[in-house]
C-alpha cells in the first residue's frame, strides 16, 4: 500500500501544543505489550526476504483495517527491521515514518506511534550535504529536531513512558543548534512525579540536562536520586563530581572524581574516564591507561596523572583535573560542531580525528582561554572592472597564549563553512591556498585587507609589515608561517594549567642545600627577594601589610611530587615600601636524596601580582661518610635575612647585590671529616671581565682570604667576613676550596655584584 509521510510541521505543531489526553482513549497495556512482543520478535529475525513477505501480508491486512493504529505501527516496526538489515538509511526508514505518522493521526494520544515516528526520523539521519544539515537545523527540521519532537509527543501522552524519555534526553544532547533541553528537562521533570522516578537512568537524565543549562544544584539533587535509585556508583559519583567542578567546589569534586575511580571495574567503567581524558594525553599515557584498568589501579594512574600536570602548572592539588572538566564544559557549549561530517583543504595542517569539536576547542581544551584573541569576520569575492576576481577572505581567529616560555599564536579559519574553525599555519591561510601562497611568495597584490593584518599587531609587532608585499617581506612571512607550524606542533601534542597573573612581580630566588638529618636525607632552603614595584599593601595600625601567598613543589625525576610547602606569609612594613625595595623571606623544604626540579609561586593576595620561578637540577645528597663541602652562603652582616641552623645565624642576600661598603658574611658547612683534623680553606673574590679586562687586569677587581681551621666532626660550620670597601662596582665571582688533610681538595663557586653606596 501507498505511504504517507507528514513531515516537521505536523510534528512540530502536535509539540508546540504539549496537549494532554484523557485516559479514556489511551494505549491500554495489552496493546502495549503486544507492541513490545512485535518488537522484540522482529529484532531477533535476521532475514530480510523473510521479513519482506511478513511485511507484504501485513500491507494487505491494513488495506481491510486501514483505521488499525495497531497494524500501522507493526508495519512501521518492520519497515525500521528492514532498513536496518538491508542498509537502507532513506527509503525503508521513510516508509516506517509514513506509517508510524498515521498511527499518530488515528491515535494521537498512544505514545508508541509518536515513539516509533521519532526511531523513523532518527534512523533517516543528516542530510549529505553539511550546509543543507546545518540549515536544517536552524529551521528545526533535521532528523534530530524532527525524532526528539516526536518523543516529547510521546512523553507528553504517557509522562512515565521511559523509552520515548530516554530517547528525547539522548537526542537533545546530540542537537547542535538549538537544542530543545527544556523539553526535554519539562518531561524529565514530570516523569520523576510518576512510577519512572524509579528508573536511575531517568534521573540520570534529568541530572545531565540540568547540568547543562547551569541548573547545577538540581542536576546534584538527581545525581543523588540515581544512587538512591540504584544506579551505577561509579557513574553517580564521577557525575556528581563533574557537577561540584562547573559549581567550584573543586574538593568535593576531586573527592568524588577519585571515589568514582576506585570503584571502577573493567573496561567498560574504565571508559568513562578515558573517554575524558582522551582529549589532552598521549598515546603512552593512554596505553598506560589500559594498563591501569587491566590491573585494577585506575585511581593510582589519575592521581598520577594529574598530580604531573598541578606540579608543571604550579597548581594545587586537584586544581587541574577541575580545570579540564571545566574547560569541557565550557568547550561543549562553545566550540562543538554543527556536523559531525568535517572536510578538510590544503591549507587545514591539523586533523584531529574527532567530530565533537572544531580546532578551537581543541586548544581550548589543552590550554584554556586566550589571553589575546584577534578576529575577522571575512569578506566575499568580489569582481574587478576586467572582470577578474578579487579573493575573499574566510572569517578567522588568532589566539595567543603568554606562556613563561614565550608567547604561542595560533590561527584558525572556516574555510567554506562559517561554523568550523580549523588550525592554519598562517593568517594569510584566511585568503585560501592560492591567494595565500601568492602573498607569501612576495609580489605586490591589490587585494589585501590591511585590517586582517593590523588587529594582530598587539600579538607581534611583525603584523604591521605583513601585508606590504615585496621581497624584503619573504624572511618575515616565512617566519611567521614557521611560527603558526611550530604553534600546531606543540599546541596540539601538550597541555597546560599555568598559574596567571595581573601584574609580574619578576622575583629573585636562591636555593641551597644546606644540612642533613630531620629524617630525611637533606632541607633545600629557598631565598626570595620580592620586588615590591607591583605589589599593594593594605593600612594598618602598625604600619602596612603585604600578605604573599607562597608554593613551593619539589618534583622528582619521575614528574611526581616529593614535597610540597603551601603556606601565607605576612609582611610588615612601617611605611609603604618604595620602588627598588624588596620583600625578603626564606622556606625550607625536606627531602631525600636525589635529583629535583623546583617550583616556587608567589602571589599578591592584595593586588594579584605574582611571579613563577622553576629550578632544575637541584641535588640533595646522600648522607654518607665521605667528606663533603656544603653550599657556599653569601649575606649582610648587619640587616637581612638570617636563617637559623643548630642555633648559629646564617646571613643570606637572595638578591646578590650588595653596596661596596657593606661588610659581607660568607658562610659554608663540613661534613664528614674527623674531629681534630685540620683543613685549609682559600676564598677569592674575583671581577668578571671582559676580554680586554681579562688581559690588562685593573686594580680594585679581587680579594684573597685563606684560613686554617679544625673539623668539629660530622658538621663543621665556617664564617668568613669580607670587607668590600676596595672592590670597584660590578660582577664578581665567590671560588671557594677546601684542602683536606689528605690533600683533596672542593671547589664550590657563588656570585655577586657590588654596586656604589646608596645604590
Amino acid at each position: 500500500m501507498s505511504r504517507r509521510f507528514f513531515g516537521a510541521k505536523t510534528v512540530v505543531t502536535l509539540i508546540a501544543a504539549q496537549a494532554f489526553v484523557t485516559a479514556a482513549n489511551a494505549q491500554s497495556p495489552e496493546q502495549r505489550s503486544t507492541i513490545e512482543g512485535i518488537r522484540t520478535q522482529l529484532d531477533s529475525i535476521v532475514d530480510a526476504p523473510a521479513l519482506a513477505t511478513r511485511e507484504s501480508l501485513t500491507i494487505e491486512r491494513a488495506k481491510l483495517n486501514r483505521d488499525d493504529a495497531m497494524i500501522h505501527i507493526e508495519l512501521g516496526y518492520i519497515a525500521l527491521r528492514l532498513g536496518q538489515l538491508e542498509g537502507d538509511n532513506d527509503g525503508r526508514y521513510r516508509d516506517a515514518a509514513g506509517e508510524f505518522q498515521w498511527a499518530a493521526d488515528l491515535r494521537p494520544d498512544w505514545p508508541h506511534s509518536w515513539y516509533g515516528l521519532g526511531l523513523a526520523e532518527l534512523a533517516i539521519g543528516e542530510h549529505s550535504s553539511i550546509a543543507i544539515q546545518n540549515i536544517r537545523q536552524i529551521l528545526g527540521i533535521d532528523h534530530l529536531s524532527l525524532s526528539t519532537a516526536a518523543f516529547a509527543r510521546a512523553a507528553s501522552s504517557d509522562p512515565s513512558f521511559v523509552p520515548a524519555l530516554l530517547s528525547l534526553a539522548d537526542g537533545v544532547s546530540q542537537q547542535r543548534i538549538k537544542p530543545r533541553r527544556q523539553i526535554a528537562i519539562g518531561a524529565l521533570r514530570r516523569a520523576v512525579e510518576t512510577s519512572a522516578q524509579s528508573v536511575p537512568d531517568i534521573n540520570l537524565a534529568l541530572g545531565t540536562l540540568l547540568r547543562e543549562v547551569g541548573e547545577t544544584d538540581s542536576a546534584r539533587v538527581a545525581f543523588h536520586r540515581y544512587l538512591g535509585a540504584g544506579g551505577d556508583s561509579v557513574v553517580g559519583f564521577l557525575e556528581i563530581a563533574r557537577t561540584d567542578f562547573v559549581l567550584g567546589r573543586n574538593h568535593a569534586g576531586v573527592d568524588n572524581y577519585y571515589l568514582s575511580a576506585s570503584l571502577a571495574q573493567g573496561v567498560d567503567d574504565g571508559g568513562f574516564f578515558r573517554r575524558d581524558i582522551k582529549w589532552i594525553a598521549n598515546e603512552e599515557e593512554l596505553e598506560n591507561f589500559d594498563l591501569a584498568v587491566e590491573n585494577g589501579v585506575l585511581e593510582n594512574f589519575l592521581r598520577d596523572f594529574w598530580g604531573r600536570r598541578d606540579l608543571t602548572g604550579f597548581q594545587r592539588p586537584g586544581e587541574r583535573v577541575a580545570e579540564h572538566y571545566r574547560r569541557f564544559q565550557f568547550a561543549m557549549e562553545s566550540y562543538r560542531l554543527l556536523s559531525q561530517h568535517r572536510h578538510h583543504g590544503i591549507i587545514d595542517r591539523y586533523r584531529s580525528g574527532q567530530d565533537e569539536f572544531d580546532d578551537r576547542g581543541i586548544i581550548y581544551l589543552r590550554h584554556g582561554e586566550p589571553d589575546r584573541i584577534a578576529s575577522h569576520g571575512g569578506r566575499q569575492p568580489a569582481l574587478r572592472p576586467d572582470a577578474s576576481v578579487i579573493p575573499g577572505i574566510e572569517p578567522n581567529k588568532s589566539w595567543q597564549y603568554l606562556w613563561p616560555d614565550g608567547p604561542m599564536i595560533f590561527h584558525f579559519v572556516a574555510e567554506g563553512d562559517v561554523q568550523d574553525y580549523k588550525l592554519v599555519e598562517s593568517v594569510l591561510d584566511a585568503y585560501g591556498f592560492r591567494p595565500g601562497m601568492l602573498l607569501a611568495t612576495g609580489v605586490p597584490v591589490d587585494f589585501v585587507d590591511p585590517e586582517l593584518f593590523e588587529r594582530r599587531v598587539v600579538m607581534d609587532p611583525r603584523y604591521q609589515h605583513l601585508g606590504g608585499g615585496g621581497t624584503g617581506n619573504l624572511a618575515r612571512l616565512a617566519s611567521e608561517r614557521n611560527q603558526g607550524r611550530r604553534a600546531i606542533s606543540i599546541g596540539t601534542t601538550t597541555d597546560t594549567h599555568i598559574l596567571r597573573f595581573e601584574k609580574e612581580l619578576e622575583p629573585f630566588v636562591l636555593r641551597y642545600s644546606l644540612t642533613q638529618g630531620n629524617g630525611l636525607d637533606g632541607t633545600v632552603l629557598i631565598v626570595f627577594a620580592l620586588p615590591t614595584e607591583n605589589l599593594k599593601g593594605t593600612r594598618v595600625e602598625q604600619g602596612v601589610r603585604y600578605p604573599i601567598e607562597i608554593r613551593v613543589t619539589a618534583e622528582d625525576v619521575g614528574g611526581r611530587e616529593a614535597g610540597r610547602v603551601d603556606t601565607t606569609r605576612v609582611f610588615e612594613a612601617p611605611v609603604s615600601l618604595s620602588d627598588g625595595e624588596f620583600l625578603l623571606g626564606l622556606e625550607e623544604i625536606e627531602l631525600a636524596s636525589g635529583l629535583y626540579t623546583i617550583r616556587i609561586a608567589f602571589r599578591d593576595l592584595n593586588g594579584g601580582a605574582g611571579g613563577l620561578v622553576k629550578i632544575d637540577s637541584v641535588v640533595v645528597p646522600p648522607p654518607e661518610k665521605d667528606p663533603m663541602v656544603g653550599t657556599l652562603v653569601t649575606g649582610l652582616r648587619d640587616g637581612g635575612l638570617a636563617w637559623v641552623s643548630r642555633g648559629d645565624s646564617v646571613h643570606i642576600n637572595p638578591t646578590g647585590i650588595y653596596p661596596s661598603d657593606a661588610e659581607v658574611m660568607v658562610h659554608y658547612e663540613l661534613f664528614n671529616i674527623p674531629v681534630g683534623e685540620v683543613f685549609q680553606s682559600k676564598l677569592e673574590v674575583k671581577r668578571k671581565r671582559g676580554l680586554i679586562g681579562g688581559i690588562f687586569g685593573g686594580r680594585g677587581d679581587r680579594i684573597s682570604l685563606e684560613f686554617t681551621g679544625v673539623s668539629e666532626g660530622r658538621e663543621t660550620m665556617v664564617d668568613h667576613k669580607l670587607d668590600l670597601a676596595t672592590l670597584r662596582p660590578g660582577d664578581y665571582e665567590i671560588k671557594l676550596e677546601v684542602e683536606l688533610q689528605d690533600g683533596s681538595i672542593q671547589q664550590r663557586i657563588s656570585r655577586m655584584t657590588v654596586v656604589a653606596p646608596g645604590q
